[in-house]
This record gives C-alpha cells, structure tokens and sequence, in this order.
C-alpha cells in the first residue's frame, strides 16, 4: 500500500516563528560637511536698451567681479520677441537676452540675478 505524499513547501512555510528584535546598533560615523551656500543675492539691471525697428538685439548684463549669473529676464515696452533668455555659453558673471522688434522701435531692460 502506498501514503500520500505531502506536496513540497517553500522556506517560509517551515520557518517558525519570528524572534525579538536585535538590540540597536551603534551610531555611524559623523558626515562631511555640506556644501557652501550663496552669501548674497543681488539684482543687476540694463535699463532701457533702445532696440531699432525690425532688428534683433542681443543684450547681455553683467555681474560684478566674483559674482555669478543665476537667472535673469526681462521687461520690453510691447510687441517684442525673445529668443534667448539664458547663461551666456562661456562667461558665468553674463546674464544674454536675445529681442527681436518687427514693426515700430521698442525698450527693453534687461535683469540678472547674481550671487556670490
């Protein structure tokens, strides 16, 4: 005659149960220290760059020595495109805006925000 035999189990069903919880561990070591934050932030503006009828314009403002361009923008008189507001490529205290006029003569002025 033969038994039956019980279908195989995984790991988990012959385990028994869980046991207290470990004591905790020690503490880990201290951390580096983080990085360095911007001291100052300041507004460096070009006020009122004419911008000739149907012309395009690139207009970069300038941050003071050991500053840098973080952001920037722009306010125009009225019906102006802008095609570039963004870091100047190569130099990191310019802050470029490129304005394009299509049919009467326009002002822009021109913002960046700089830091140290």
């Amino acid at each position: 005659m033969r038994w039956p035999v019980d279908p195989p189990k995984t790991l988990r069903q012959c385990a028994g149960p869980a046991g207290p919880a470990g004591p905790a561990g020690a503490a880990g070591a201290v951390g580096a220290a983080g990085p360095t934050v911007a001291s100052t932030r300041h507004i460096v503006s070009s006020l009122a760059n004419a911008l000739p009828v149907s012309g395009t314009n690139a207009i970069s403002v300038t941050c003071p020595t050991g500053e840098v361009a973080v952001g920037g923008g722009f306010s125009v008189s009225s019906a102006v495109a802008v095609t570039t507001s963004a870091p100047d490529a190569v130099n990191a205290r310019l802050w470029d805006v490129t304005l394009q006029t299509t049919t009467t003569t326009e002002t822009a002025d021109i913002y960046a925000v700089c830091i140290t």
